[in-house]
């Protein structure tokens, strides 16, 4: 599915930009600063070929942050079912189910929302 929203390619790195609660993920800016006419002609074509990309990706990188809230509560819920699902294994062991386990508790543990 990330693949058709057409985001900024991760990793993302975010910044603030003031005390309004902005924020810009500067793996677009550089994108698009690399695209920036540097004393020569691109033409309108190429002009227009790159801003319909950059209105592209924009508009991926709005949609995907969006849907942050609701892919948080999903993890939540992976996460619990996943331990639930842990705890009844009859052998005591499913190493992709751990695994995966273990990487939904580390993001949720970084971002505060462990419970």
């Amino acid at each position: 599915m990330a693949e058709d929203l057409n985001h900024t390619p991760f990793p993302w790195n975010v910044e603030t930009t003031d005390e309004y609660g902005r924020y810009f993920i500067m793996e677009a800016a550089k994108e698009q600063n690399g695209w920036v006419n540097k004393g020569y002609d691109i033409g309108d074509e190429e002009g227009e070929r790159r801003n319909k990309v950059a209105e592209a990706r924009d508009e991926g990188n709005r949609k995907l942050v969006q849907a942050i809230p609701d892919l948080l509560s999903v993890l939540h819920d992976c996460r619990d079912a996943l331990r639930e699902y842990l705890q009844s294994v009859e052998s005591g062991k499913d190493d992709d189910a751990e695994s995966a386990y273990q990487h939904a508790d580390a993001i949720l543990t970084e971002l505060g929302n462990e419970a």
